[in-house]
């Protein structure tokens, strides 16, 4: 988050917004030592009470190796599908939490054409504003001129 040209490390904001909007948790790395079971700190709820009023909350997660969905009224995340490359197997055994799995979880769907140019085009410079290295890390070409 940035306030008053200051980019702040970690969960600054994160607790304010979390209520407001849909959040997409993105991770790349899959592995059983990010994906844990239980945290130490907790910047931003999962889920609340019913009595409290909250239009936001997380929606996904997306790691290098699946894509999971947020289940509100379970407090907990089902699997959607599996990256080309990964299996079921491979995500259950490197994800340290508990999760549902329906029965035919599918592979993701490749990215079209138009979605990757849209990606590489105009998403990765609105990105670079604000994560300059990731940017330029996935996208070199169409960030070179970013500072």
């Amino acid at each position: 988050m940035r306030a008053e040209g200051r980019r702040f490390p970690g969960s600054f904001g994160s607790a304010f917004m979390y209520f407001f909007a849909r959040t997409i948790l993105f991770r790349e790395e899959h592995s059983r030592r990010v994906l844990v079971p239980k945290v130490e700190f907790v910047s931003a709820p999962g889920w609340s009470p019913p009595q409290l009023e909250r239009r936001g909350g997380p929606a996904a997660l997306l790691t290098g190796k699946a894509l999971f969905a947020w289940q509100k009224d379970r407090r907990r995340f089902r699997l959607e599908s599996v990256h080309p490359g990964a299996s079921q197997e491979e995500v259950r055994e490197n994800t340290g939490f508990d999760y549902d799995a329906p029965a035919g979880v599918g592979e993701t769907p490749v990215p079209t054409k138009e979605e990757l140019a849209l990606l590489r085009g105009p998403v990765a410079k609105e990105i670079a504003v604000d994560y300059p290295q990731f940017a330029r890390r996935l996208w070199p070409e169409a960030t070179a001129e970013i500072s």
